[in-house]
């Protein structure tokens, strides 16, 4: 099989994502697992977006009931 991209070049893997065939040049290899281009891309730019979120576990666990949340105090929810 040949690689996805460059046709004319024998394929060395396959993306662990999408599955697309990949030559030793498109391979990008993480941890052992091999990625192409796009799929490593969109794995890096959403764990990015990931860590610009607010986490707001602790938020649910105190609001779940009313009692508290976000932007008041614990004296105006009661």
């Amino acid at each position: 099989m040949n690689c996805a991209v460059h046709m004319e070049a024998e394929a060395a893997g396959y993306c662990r994502n999408c599955g697309k065939a990949l030559c030793t040049q498109c391979t990008r290899e993480i941890r052992g697992a091999m990625y192409c281009e796009p799929c490593l891309s969109a794995m890096v730019a959403q764990r990015r977006l990931r860590r610009r979120q607010p986490d707001k576990s602790l938020a649910r666990i105190w609001d779940w009931d009313g009692s508290l949340g976000w932007g008041r105090s614990a004296t105006e929810s009661m």
